[in-house]
């Protein structure tokens, strides 16, 4: 017999039909056993709680501070993955875990089927707690503390982190305080250096330039300088003439002791009134310590002494009285002298001024560079000041909202709102697994046994075992 290697469908179907109950039977076993098996095992349900953390604070509170708390909650997850804290979750729902589940196998629980992600969208931090457990309020409620325990912990974390940054931000503001104290006193420092060597300009050259300002006192110094030099000039000529009149003029006149004496009184009284006269305009025009002033009043006090004299010699009988033209070029000449004298001491003033202008000019550069440096740095450092000031008065907000608990930070949604749809076992699954492995295992058991089975039942399995031609087909006798 020679066995026939070519493929036949028909042959196999005709296998198929004869020997259908060893197909079915395993179908049927399979199909029951694992579909009617997957209804024994317990649903297991899929429960998530989420937390929205948001860094920036509800703006109608007023608050919108910059934080880095999305990275700092990493550590209260890490938190929550660590043995510790899950024993102690675990203890506040044990009356809800399955009966005799030990800690130990809750925590290994937790580590196979609790998974506690955290993405970023914008600024904000979502973190999604997700198990898979049962009974469904056991799932539910461990989401739910597992959420709760986050925000407390994330809470506390903030009201942390906010006490330290308080705490740092009040040690900067107080290092800078120093250092605008420091800069107010080199600036005051070199102000004070600045005004020595201006003296009397140093108010003014607070409200120019300094090279502009010693620039424009130099020329302006110079000019007055020239002024006062032709004035001086000029007094000194005119007082020369006047002690040469002065010289030749006599200082009596002879008058008769019957008239004269009457005349003389009447020349001094009117010199008496025209002296005062001018010390008063005098009075008006300059201070008391002016040189002319001081000379106008020591020609009254003259005058005054020569009426009584000559009142004392008119009563004697006496003679001799002062000239009154001597008195007059005496009086112009002091007048003259003053007018000198005070010139050229304003003509000094303004030597000396242009002089320490300009040793004060080669040093302007330094000044400026300092006075510079210093406003620069006063300035960078008044608005890092007001900055570091404006973010303590935040701090301060957030820490009195976080303590309130009233910031609207830990968005928590937690689960339980609708009924959880069991996630294993796929019931389905298990019924086409079966199936398929009733089907496999009723194929395999067709093909051994038509395979163990030498049986010759039609004219084509002769002609695939034998090479001989099959002349004739006794039909099956009926009984």
């Amino acid at each position: 017999m020679k066995a026939d290697p070519t493929f036949d469908v028909e042959l196999y179907w005709r296998v198929l039909r004869r020997r259908i109950w060893l197909l079915l039977i395993p179908v049927v076993l399979l199909t029951g056993i694992l579909g009617l098996g997957s209804y024994l095992i317990p649903n297991v349900y899929r429960a998530q709680a989420q937390i929205v953390v948001r860094p920036e604070q509800d703006p109608v509170k007023g608050l919108a501070v910059e934080s880095q708390l999305t990275q700092q909650l990493g550590g209260v997850i890490q938190a929550l993955g660590q043995p510790s804290d899950q024993k102690e979750i675990y203890e506040k729902l044990k009356r809800l875990a399955p009966q005799g589940t030990t800690v130990e196998a809750a925590l290994g629980d937790f580590r196979d089927h609790l998974d506690i992600r955290r993405r970023e969208e914008q600024r904000d931090l979502i973190v999604d707690i997700v198990y898979e457990g049962s009974p469904e309020r056991y799932a539910v409620e461990v989401v739910n503390a597992f959420a709760d325990e986050f925000q407390r912990k994330g809470t506390r974390l903030v009201a942390t982190s906010l006490a330290v940054s308080l705490e740092f931000v009040d040690d900067q503001l107080q290092s800078y305080r120093k250092r605008l104290v420091t800069l107010d006193e080199d600036d005051r420092r070199v102000k004070d250096r600045l005004g020595r060597e201006l003296g009397d300009l140093a108010p003014l050259s607070a409200a120019t330039g300094l090279s502009k300002f010693v620039a424009e006192r130099l020329a302006d110094g110079d000019n007055e300088i020239q002024k006062l030099q032709l004035e001086v000039s000029s007094l000194e000529a005119q007082s020369r003439y006047l002690r040469a009149q002065l010289a030749g003029t006599p200082t009596t006149l002879a008058v008769r002791a019957a008239g004269g004496g009457g005349s003389a009184e009447g020349e001094l009284e009117k010199l008496l009134a025209e002296t005062q006269a001018k010390l008063s305009a005098a009075q008006l025009r300059y201070t008391p310590q002016h040189p002319e002033v001081e000379a106008l009043t020591g020609q009254l006090a003259d005058l005054r002494g020569r009426l009584a004299e000559v009142r004392a010699r008119r009563a004697s009988d006496r003679s001799d009285v002062a000239n009154p033209a001597f008195e007059t070029i005496k009086k112009d000449a002091l007048t003259a002298e003053a007018q000198l004298q005070f010139a050229k001491a304003q003509r000094d003033q303004l030597v000396q001024r242009n002089d320490r202008l300009r040793r004060v000019a080669g040093q302007l550069p330094q000044f400026e560079e300092q006075l510079r440096r210093i406003s620069d740095d006063r300035a960078a450092l008044k608005n890092t000041y007001d900055s570091l000031l404006a973010r303590k008065q935040s701090l301060e907000l957030n820490q009195n909202f976080e303590e309130g608990r009233n910031s609207g930070r830990f968005d928590v949604r937690r689960a339980g709102g609708l009924a959880l749809q069991p996630v294993r076992p796929n019931r389905k699954k298990f019924l086409v697994l079966g199936f398929l492995a009733g089907i496999f295992l009723g194929i395999s058991f067709v093909l051994l046994a038509e395979y163990l089975d030498h049986s010759v039942r039609s004219p084509e399995d002769l002609r695939r075992f034998l090479d001989a031609p099959v002349l004739c087909v006794l039909p099956r006798a009926g009984r």
